[in-house]
C-alpha cells in the first residue's frame, strides 16, 4: 500500500519543530543570563511562532533562569531572602514540587530579614507539622523586628488569610481577637490604613466579652484617622532617596 503524502510530511514537520524549540531555548538562556531586556529579543515573537506546548515549556525555562539569575547576583541577605521567595512561590504555582527546600532556606538562613514576611504568612495557621514551625506566636514575635511599611503588609496579609479560613457567617470571634490583640502594643500607629484592623479588633474583642480591649482597639483606630496613608509615606521615602543621592552626586562631583 502506498503510504498517504501527508504522513510523509509527520516526520520533518516534527524534526522542524524540535529544532525550533532548542534553538528559540538555547536563544533565550543566552539573553535571559546576559540580562538582555526582553523586548530586545523580541521574545513574545518567538514564543508565538511555538505550538503552544512547546510555548509553555520555552515560557517556564526563561522565568525560572530568570529567576536563578536574580539569586546569583542578590548581594544582600535581603536581596537573598526576596529571590529565594520569588523562586518558591514560582514552583509551588507552577506545582513542580521543588518549593519547600526554598523555604526552608529562607527560614533557616534569613528568617529574620524583613522580606521573609510574605513566607512567614504562608505557614502561618498551617496544620502543625506542615507549618515548619510557624505558629501565630512566631509570627508576633517577627512582625516586631520588621520596618513600619512591612509590619503592616505582614499584617495585613496574616489577617486576611486567618478571616478566608474563618467561617464567613459565624467565625471565631476569640481566636481572631486573640490573634490580633498584639496590634493594641503599637502606641503610635503610623498609617490610616491600619484603623481597619484596629475596627476588626474592636469588634471581636467585643463579640469575645473583652470589653477593654475592644474599647483600646476603638481608640487606636480612631487615631489612625489622623495619619498619613502608607502611600504617602512610601511616597515620601522615594523623594527623601533621590534627595541624598542628589546630594551624594554633588560631593563627588565636587
Amino acid at each position: 500500500m502506498t503510504e498517504q503524502p501527508e504522513k510523509r510530511w509527520l516526520l520533518p514537520l516534527f524534526a522542524v519543530v524540535i529544532l525550533i524549540y532548542f534553538v528559540s531555548e538555547s536563544f533565550l538562556r543566552q539573553a535571559t543570563v546576559a540580562r538582555i531586556n526582553p523586548a530586545a529579543v523580541a521574545m513574545d515573537e518567538i514564543l508565538a511562532g511555538l505550538p503552544e506546548p512547546i510555548r509553555k515549556k520555552v515560557s517556564f525555562r526563561v522565568t525560572l533562569l530568570q529567576l536563578q539569575n536574580n539569586l546569583s547576583n542578590a548581594g544582600t541577605p535581603g536581596a537573598k531572602a526576596a529571590a529565594l521567595q520569588a523562586l518558591a512561590f514560582f514552583h509551588e504555582t507552577e506545582k513542580t514540587g521543588e518549593h519547600m527546600p526554598y523555604y526552608r532556606e529562607i527560614l533557616t538562613e534569613y528568617r529574620n530579614e524583613p522580606a521573609a514576611y510574605p513566607v512567614y504568612v504562608r505557614f502561618l495557621f498551617e496544620p502543625e507539622g506542615q507549618n515548619e514551625g510557624i505558629t501565630a506566636e512566631a509570627f508576633h514575635e517577627y512582625q516586631k523586628t520588621l520596618p513600619v511599611e512591612e509590619r503592616f503588609y505582614a499584617w495585613t496579609s496574616a489577617y486576611n488569610k486567618l478571616r478566608n479560613l474563618e467561617d464567613e457567617v459565624s467565625p471565631n470571634a476569640d481566636r481572631i481577637a486573640r490573634f490580633l490583640e498584639p496590634l493594641s502594643e503599637i502606641p503610635d500607629p503610623p498609617f490610616l490604613e491600619y484603623s481597619p484592623l484596629f475596627s476588626e479588633l474592636a469588634r471581636f474583642a467585643r463579640l469575645s466579652g473583652r470589653t477593654g480591649l475592644a474599647e483600646k482597639a476603638t481608640r487606636l483606630a480612631d487615631q489612625c484617622t489622623y495619619k498619613r496613608s502608607i502611600t504617602e509615606y512610601l511616597m515620601q521615602q522615594e523623594e527623601d532617596r533621590k534627595y541624598r543621592e542628589e546630594l551624594e552626586t554633588r560631593k563627588a562631583g565636587g
